[in-house]
C-alpha cells in the first residue's frame, strides 16, 4: 500500500515506529487480523498469539505494547473509502489511536468521516490487493471471546492456533522508487550538424510505495551546447509523484560538429536507492550533406559446393543529412562471373534514403568451378559521385556429403522381457545429398536389438537440412547391462562405414535405475531395510544422489517408473530465498508413482530415505498447483508444505522426506486423476545468512520470504501477509529489474 506522509504525517510516522522503531522493536511482526466485519472493515496490529501461554484465547493473545496515543488528523479530503487503510480508536476520543488500523472494504464515508472526530485515513491499497483483502473477509469468523469476537479463521472447524490465524509475519516498507527508460542513456542517433534540433524524452515513474519527489533537473550536473532542455520540456522539476504516477522531461541535441556527442544531467529524488541519479545522452554529428556507408565491407562465403547457389546480404545507410540516392551497383576482378545481384532482390534500386536510413540487397554465389571464388561489388552514390566497394571471397569444392552420429545409443533401462526403443539421429554436415545403405546391428547381444524402421535407407538426407532418425528396439530376455554396435553405411566418401556402440539395462524391476545401481545400496542393495532387495520390488527404488550418496525412494501403493536424477534448472530457474541460501545438496528427482488404485482414495505416501546424517528442511516441487490454468500459468517451483486441509504436502523427520499425494490434485504434476502421479522436485535445505543451517525441518521456508520472481508457491496465510505487509510483488519485481540495468 502507499502512505499518505505529507498529509497525515504523524499517523504514518506512528505506524512506521511500530514497524520497525530503529532499536530492533519490531511490534507488528507476529500480530493477527483480530476482526472481520463483512462489507465494511478488517482490523488488525493490536494481538499477537504467544502458544507457549496455551490454547488460544484472550489470555494467551495479549495486545502488543503500545506508545502514547497520537493526534487525529482526519481531513475530508481523504475519506473512508474502499481501499482506504485508516486508524481504530476509542469511542468518544478523537485523539486515541495507538496501533490498531482497519482496511475500508466498502465506501463507509457517511459513517466513519463522521464519527468521533472521523477516522484518520494515512493509506490506500495498490494494484489488485483487494483481491486478497476480500478473500479474508470471505472466511468465516468464530467467537473467541474478548476482542475476538469475529475473528476470522481459515478453517471454522478446527480448534483456533497459529495455522487458522491470518498472521502479520513480517512487515516491510518499500520505499519511494524511480523506474526510467529501458536504460539510463538516451541515445539521439545520427544528427546532421546546422539543421533542426532532435527531442528525445526521460519518462520517470514512481513505483514504490511512498510519493517520489523530484528535485531539480540538472540542478547539480547540467547540460551544455549542443545539448539543452527544451523550452517548456521539464514537468518534473519539484513534482510530487503518487504510486504509478509518471512526469516527462525533453532533452534537444543541435549537433554544431562532425562526430561522437555526449553529455549528461542529474535527477535528484528521495529515491532510496538512487537518490541522484545521472542521465547519459549521446549521439553522432554528421555533415549536412548525404554521405554513403556500406556494411559489410566483405562477404565470406565459406565453402560451397559446386552448382549450389548462397546468398549474403549487403546494407546501405545515409550518414548524412539530406537524400542519398544509390544509382549503381556493379560486380569486378577475377571470380566475378560467379557472383551476381538479382533484380528482384535489390532494395537499394531506385531508393531515397534520407538521414539514417537504410537498404539492402543481396549478393548471389553461383558457380561450377572448383577453388578460391573473389571478386568486388562496387557501389555508386549521389550526390558527390560517392562509391563504396565490397570484397567478396568463397570456397567452392566438390559435392560431397559428410554423415554425422552420436557418440553412442543409450537405452533407458527397462524391465526384462519387456521392450524399449532409442532413437538415432543422422545428419548430413557436407555439401551434398547423404545416401545411407545400411544400418545393421553387430556384437555379442546383437540379438537383443533390431531397427525398427528403415526411414534413412535410400532416402536423400539434404546438407545441412533436418536430420532422418532411425529406431532402435530392444528386448532383453534376462536382467543385467548389454552392449552392441550399430553399423552405419553411406555414401561419405571419407567415413563409409561407421561402427556407433548401443548400451542397454535391463532390471528385475521397471522403476528406471538399473539393478547393478541397486544392488550397490547400502545394507546390500535393502535400503529401506524391509528384508527385500531394492532391484526385485517395484514400489522401492535407490538411486545416487547428484553428491554420490544413496538415496531411496518407495511408494505405499502403485509402482515407480522412469525414477531418475534430473537438473533442477532445466526445468525452470532454481528457486531462492532473498536472505539465506536455498541448498538442493541431495539434487532433483523426477518419478511416476503408476497403477494408483482408485480404492486409495487416489492417494498416494512416497518416502525419500535421504543419506544417513542429511537431512531437510522442507520440499520443493515443480508443475502446477489444482485450479492453474496451463493455457495462463506456466510451469513453476512451489513450497511444498503439509496442509491439514488437502491431506497433502511433505512431511520431514530427520533424514526421512514422506509426500502425501493425490492422483489429480496437488503434487500430480499433470494435474489429471488417471492413476498415475508424476513429480519432480526436491528436498532442501535452508541456510540462513552467516552459513547457519536451519536443520530438521525446525525453521522453515514458510516463515521465510522468498524469491517472486521463481513463482515459488507460499501458503495462503503469508500471502496474505504479503499484502498486509506492504510488499507487493508486482512492485518488487519491477526494482528488480530496475537495479539489474
Amino acid at each position: 500500500m502507499t502512505l499518505f506522509d505529507v498529509d497525515a504525517p504523524i499517523t504514518v510516522a506512528n505506524f512506521l515506529n511500530y514497524i520497525d522503531d530503529g532499536k530492533g522493536g519490531r511490534r507488528y511482526d507476529g500480530t493477527f487480523i483480530h476482526r472481520s466485519a463483512p462489507d465494511f472493515v478488517i482490523q488488525g496490529g493490536g494481538y499477537a498469539y504467544d502458544s507457549t501461554l496455551g490454547a488460544f484465547g484472550p489470555d494467551s493473545a495479549p495486545h502488543i505494547s503500545t506508545d502514547a496515543s497520537i493526534q487525529n488528523e482526519f481531513d475530508p479530503t481523504r475519506s473512508n473509502v474502499r481501499g482506504t487503510v485508516a486508524m481504530a480508536k476509542l469511542g468518544g476520543d478523537p485523539d486515541s489511536a495507538t496501533s490498531e488500523w482497519f482496511v475500508n472494504l466498502r465506501d463507509n464515508s457517511a459513517n466513519l468521516d463522521s464519527q468521533n472526530g472521523g477516522f484518520t485515513v494515512f493509506g490506500r491499497v495498490l494494484g489488485d490487493g483487494m483481491t486478497l483483502i476480500d478473500s479474508v473477509s470471505a472466511l468465516g469468523v468464530v467467537n473467541e471471546g474478548g476482542a475476538f469476537v469475529s475473528l476470522p479463521v481459515i478453517d471454522v472447524t478446527a480448534t483456533v492456533n497459529e495455522a487458522n490465524l491470518i498472521t502479520l509475519r513480517r512487515a516491510v516498507i518499500d520505499p519511494p522508487a524511480a523506474v526510467y527508460p529501458d536504460s539510463v542513456e538516451l541515445d539521439f542517433g545520427l544528427v546532421a550538424i546546422n539543421g533542426d534540433p532532435v527531442t528525445r524524452t526521460l519518462t520517470i515513474q514512481n513505483i514504490g510505495g511512498q510519493d517520489l519527489l523530484v528535485g531539480g533537473v540538472g540542478g547539480g550536473d547540467g547540460l551544455v551546447t549542443p545539448f539543452s532542455f527544451s523550452s517548456g520540456g521539464d514537468n518534473c522539476s519539484g513534482r510530487s509523484l503518487a504510486p504509478t504516477a509518471t512526469c516527462a522531461v525533453d532533452i534537444a541535441l543541435a549537433s554544431n560538429a562532425v562526430g561522437d556527442l555526449q553529455d549528461s544531467f542529474d535527477v535528484p529524488s528521495n529515491d532510496s536507492d538512487r537518490p541522484g541519479l545521472v542521465i547519459t545522452v549521446r549521439g553522432r554529428g554528421v555533415p549536412e550533406t548525404p554521405v554513403l556507408e556500406v556494411q559489410p565491407l566483405a562477404l565470406d562465403f565459406g565453402t560451397v559446393g559446386t552448382g549450389q547457389p548462397r546468398e549474403l546480404n549487403v546494407t546501405l545507410t545515409n550518414h548524412g543529412g539530406g537524400q542519398l540516392f544509390p544509382l549503381e551497383l556493379s560486380i569486378s576482378n577475377d571470380s566475378a562471373n560467379a557472383f551476381s545481384i538479382p533484380g528482384s532482390a535489390n532494395g537499394c534500386s531506385g531508393a531515397q534514403l534520407a538521414i539514417g536510413q537504410s537498404c539492402a540487397f543481396l549478393v548471389k554465389l553461383f558457380v561450377f568451378s572448383v577453388g578460391e571464388q573473389t571478386a568486388t561489388v562496387n557501389v555508386l552514390a549521389d550526390p558527390g559521385n560517392q562509391m563504396a566497394q565490397v570484397s567478396l571471397k568463397a570456397n567452392v569444392a566438390l559435392l560431397e556429403p559428410a554423415i554425422e552420429l552420436p557418440e553412442q545409443i543409450v537405452v533407458p533401462d527397462v524391465r526384462f522381457r519387456e521392450s524399449r526403443t532409442a532413437s538415432l539421429r543422422i545428419s548430413n554436415t557436407g555439401v551434398d545429398d547423404l545416401f545411407l545403405s545400411a544400418v545393421d546391428v553387430l556384437g555379442t547381444d546383437a540379438a537383443l536389438f533390431s531397427v525398427a524402421t528403415a526411414n534413412c535407407i535410400d532416402i536423400p538426407i539434404a546438407p545441412r537440412s533436418s536430420a532422418c532418425s532411425e529406431v532402435i528396439n530392444f528386448n532383453p530376455t534376462a536382467a543385467g547391462e548389454f552392449r552392441a554396435v550399430l553399423r552405419v553405411r553411406s555414401n561419405d566418401p571419407t567415413q563409409p562405414s561407421i561402427d556407433v556402440p548401443i548400451v542397454a539395462t535391463a532390471s528385475q524391476d521397471a522403476d528406471g535405475v538399473s539393478d547393478r545401481v541397486e544392488q550397490a545400496a547400502p545394507n546390500e542393495g535393502d535400503a529401506n531395510r524391509d528384508g527385500i532387495p531394492d532391484a526385485s520390488q517395484e514400489n522401492v527404488t535407490s538411486l545416487l544422489d547428484k553428491a554420490g550418496n544413496y538415496v531411496t525412494i518407495e511408494t505405499s501403493v502403485g509402482v515407480l517408473r522412469d525414477v531418475r536424477l534430473v537438473e533442477g534448472a532445466s526445468l525452470g530457474a532454481v528457486p531462492t530465498i532473498n536472505e539465506g541460501t536455498l541448498e538442493f545438496a541431495n539434487g532433483f528427482f523426477a518419478f511416476i508413482v503408476d497403477n494408483v488404485p482408485s480404492g486409495s482414495g487416489g492417494s498416494a505416501v512416497v518416502k525419500l530415505y535421504l543419506p544417513k546424517g542429511r537431512s531437510a528442511s522442507d520440499y520443493f516441487k515443480f508443475g502446477r498447483l489444482p485450479g492453474e490454468s496451463p493455457f495462463l500459468v506456466p510451469e513453476h517451483w512451489y513450497l511444498f508444505a503439509f496442509d491439514a486441509t488437502t491431506g497433502t504436502g511433505a512431511e520431514i523427520s530427520a533424514n526421512q522426506v514422506t509426500l502425501h499425494l493425490t492422483d489429480g490434485g496437488r503434487g500430480d504434476n499433470d494435474q489429471v486423476a488417471n492413476g498415475r502421479i508424476v513429480d519432480p522436485g526436491g528436498p532442501v535445505v535452508l541456510r540462513l545468512d552467516g552459513g547457519v543451517s536451519s536443520g530438521g525441518g525446525c525453521a522453515t521456508l514458510g516463515k521465510r520470504t522468498l524469491s517472486d520472481v521463481n513463482r515459488i508457491g507460499l501458503d495462503f496465510p503469508v500471502l496474505l501477509a504479503a499484502l498486509l505487509l506492504l510488499r507487493l510483488s508486482f512492485l518488487t519485481f519491477l526494482r528488480q529489474r530496475r537495479r539489474s540495468r
